[in-house]
């Protein structure tokens, strides 16, 4: 037995020391993984990090995006600003009478599914809630003052120190320009955009396609680029990302997926609201989206944030940390609702952008009848209170790192830090 023993390589005996004093390591980091344990048993990672702004190679964190639990967040106690004054037309434009809510309702279906008529009197109740939105203009605020904004509340809440990866970034490099896409605010103009920055001569209404690079050999991904021009793109490019009140982001996405065509797994997201709504399997399963039915945006919303679809969904999931907003120094946040304007300072500061045109709007390209924003407006009137706070909780680092009013403000829907003023 000895002799055996003798035969066996050293390395097992090695082993069978130290089994005891890993195995009591281990599960020291296990139970440590809610505090500190959680940093050493990460200090293994490799992170590369730049700073100002960040790329680095480590496993997804555990995020809104994939909790299971919808963040509660108590505006009250937590915001250390003021917040906007509540508009004074709010409470009386709220929709009361039973039979103008189900008009609300059946007016946001019909016009999101493009079946209005052509002599559709829209009622006075309804008319009241979007003219109220409708007068508002805003100057939006610096891109100084907006990020000394960011980099307070990011530290206010413990955020400038949790590393976060855009999801979504392309780059021209004729330009030196480097766009952090997001999802419905804006980002197919913007590619579009970018595609004739690469020299596509289509016109911008015949430009299909343009979402994935495997498709679109006009659109650059910058994470299949090089590690080291990763690196120097994100510290000298100029950097620009488009962002949208998470509110008329919510209600555009319900328009757009749900209301007009629903295709792929919109479909089945349908199929399941309905046979929440009515209980009726056979129904459910037969629904295609030439039938009529369509849930409200009530249901929608309830259904968004129970399935937790709301949180893994790009095109509805809060996006603060898919553009890494605590993490890039942005040259520029364009905000969809003073776009415009915006536009006019990415030109300036770039000036070889000065005479190539950006494609126009849904509004101005006189596709849709009435803005997104008015819609918010109206789909709210008939929102519970109860479901509100759901979604604002839902919504907290976009209402509050960026400072995006909510329904109840005089400023909505614009950044509280913009000057609004009405216009009659």
């Amino acid at each position: 037995m000895l002799s055996n023993l003798r035969n066996r390589p050293l390395y097992l005996y090695l082993c069978i020391l130290l089994f005891p004093f890993i195995y009591v390591v281990k599960i020291s980091l296990l139970d440590n993984q809610s505090g500190s344990g959680a940093l050493l048993s990460s200090s293994v990672l490799s992170l590369n990090i730049i700073k100002g702004n960040m790329i680095e190679d480590r496993p997804a964190e555990k995020d809104n995006m994939s909790s299971n639990v919808t963040p509660k967040f108590d505006f009250e106690t937590t915001m250390p600003h003021t917040p906007a004054a509540p508009s004074p037309d709010y409470e009386s434009s709220k929709i009361q009478d039973s039979a103008d809510i189900k008009s609300a309702r059946d007016f946001l279906i019909a016009e999101g599914a493009n079946r209005l008529e052509d002599d559709y009197e829209i009622p006075p109740a309804l008319r009241k809630i979007i003219n109220n939105v409708d007068e508002r203009v805003a100057v939006p605020p610096s891109q100084k003052a907006l990020s000394v904004q960011i980099r307070h509340n990011c530290h206010e809440m413990e955020l400038d120190g949790v590393v976060k990866r855009a999801r979504l970034v392309y780059f021209n490099r004729k330009h030196k320009l480097l766009y952090i896409a997001n999802p419905k605010c804006g980002s197919t103009s913007f590619k579009m955009f970018l595609n004739r920055l690469e020299g596509d001569t289509k016109p911008y209404s015949e430009m299909t396609n343009v979402h994935n690079p495997d498709d679109n050999s006009f659109l650059h991904d910058l994470y299949k680029e090089p590690y080291e021009f990763q690196q120097y793109a994100l510290k000298n490019y100029y950097k620009v990302t488009t962002v949208r009140n998470p509110l008329v982001r919510l209600v555009s996405g319900y328009r757009n997926k749900i209301l007009r065509r629903p295709v792929q797994n919109y479909i089945g997201i349908v199929k399941r609201i309905l046979y929440q709504e009515h209980h009726n399997k056979e129904r459910a399963q037969k629904w295609a989206p030439n039938k009529k039915y369509r849930p409200s945006f009530e249901k929608f919303a309830e259904f968004m944030l129970e399935s937790k679809i709301l949180f893994s969904n790009y095109h509805f999931a809060p996006y603060a940390d898919n553009i890494a907003l605590c993490n890039i120094k942005f040259n520029l946040i364009l905000q969809l609702e003073t776009m415009n304007e915006q536009l006019e300072i990415l030109k300036k500061e770039v000036p070889s952008l000065k005479d190539i045109p950006f494609p126009p709007s849904r509004s101005e390209d006189s596709r849709d009848q009435f803005s997104s924003e008015e819609l918010t407006m109206l789909a709210f009137s008939n929102v519970s209170d109860t479901l509100k706070e759901r979604i604002y909780s839902a919504y907290y680092k976009e209402l509050y790192v960026l400072g995006y009013s909510v329904i109840e403000d005089s400023t909505f829907p614009f950044l509280k830090l913009a000057n609004v003023s009405i216009h009659r």
